[in-house]
């Protein structure tokens, strides 16, 4: 929803409809109460639901999890790190279909990378009556969320681009 340009794109609600329906039809009831009695006042009516031209289905496709990884580390006189670094891909595909006649009118796939850092270190030190060591990590993680939203957000640029080039989405 947040990808779609205002203005350009008009959403309407298809998931909740029969919610949306129940309280359109206690709204008439609740407008109408009042004239239905007295004759004098014609009844009053809801404006008309928008009807959607296009339906934009999206789902995510797959989820690969460490399609790249590349660790490494190296320590010299008792000092030294690690880190590894770990590449998923999420996969989104999203197709617009004509509601008139359901014609698929175009279809795209996308793919973003999710990526994932950890790093480490470790010292250790011997002396005559004692031995010290210490270690040292982190990780960071790409929240998988902003990446879904972002392999939404460049399919609908895609299949937008597709479509005014091809003539059935209008700009």
């Amino acid at each position: 929803v947040r990808a779609l340009s205002p203005g350009y794109f008009h959403l309407v609600e298809r998931q909740h409809v029969d919610e949306l329906l129940r309280e359109r039809q206690i709204a008439t009831l609740a407008l109408n109460a009042n004239t239905s009695g007295n004759g004098h006042a014609p009844p009053r009516h809801l404006a008309m639901l928008r009807v959607a031209e296009v339906l934009l289905m999206g789902q995510v496709v797959a989820y690969d999890r460490e399609v790249h990884q590349v660790s490494a580390g190296f320590a010299l006189g008792g000092v030294g790190g690690t880190g590894t670094y770990v590449t998923d891909l999420i996969t989104f595909s999203l197709r617009a279909v004509a509601v008139q006649t359901g014609e698929v009118l175009g279809e795209t796939t996308v793919t973003k990378s999710v990526t994932s850092l950890k790093l480490g270190g470790h010292d250790s030190q011997i002396w005559p009556t004692t031995v010290m060591e210490a270690e040292l990590g982190g990780a960071t993680n790409e929240p998988v969320g902003l990446a879904l939203r972002l392999a939404a957000r460049k399919a609908l640029a895609v299949l937008v681009n597709r479509g005014v080039a091809s003539g059935w989405w209008k700009s």
